[in-house]
């Protein structure tokens, strides 16, 4: 019970203008910010960069696209060392801002052969009403 009243402070707490301050607006995010709130102009657009690994059996997935406030692309794979195959990647996701509100970003390191995730991350996204 105490874990959920928390989840639904922290989610009024973002959710409310007078806590804008604790949704800073920003461009990029990464596993860091895992849990946090963001702000993104209605319109604009922001990054989600995750790290993994070319020599293991994941992918990362989007499990939760914030829409319909959000849209989001099908991702790109860049190496970490262009030309070393199996070596470390950025997986980069671009979200757009599509209308005001509240939106729920989640992504999760899934197995290509079923199975749990070995990882996940989430985050909440105010998008902001144009001026």
């Amino acid at each position: 019970m105490r874990t959920f009243l928390l989840a639904a402070a922290l989610a009024l707490t973002c959710a409310s203008p007078a806590f804008a301050d604790d949704c800073p607006e920003v461009s990029s995010v990464t596993e860091a910010n895992n849990g946090q709130c963001i702000s993104v102009p209605n319109g604009g657009s922001f990054t989600l960069s995750l790290q993994t690994n070319g020599g293991i059996p994941y992918r990362w997935a989007v499990t939760g696209d914030g829409s319909p406030n959000l849209s989001v692309d099908e991702g790109s794979t860049a190496p970490a060392t262009p030309g070393r195959l199996g070596g470390g990647a950025t997986v980069t996701f671009t979200f757009t801002a599509q209308q005001p509100g509240e939106a729920s970003v989640a992504a999760e390191l899934q197995s290509v052969t079923g199975g749990e995730s070995a990882r996940s991350v989430s985050f909440t996204v105010q998008v902001q009403g144009g001026d």
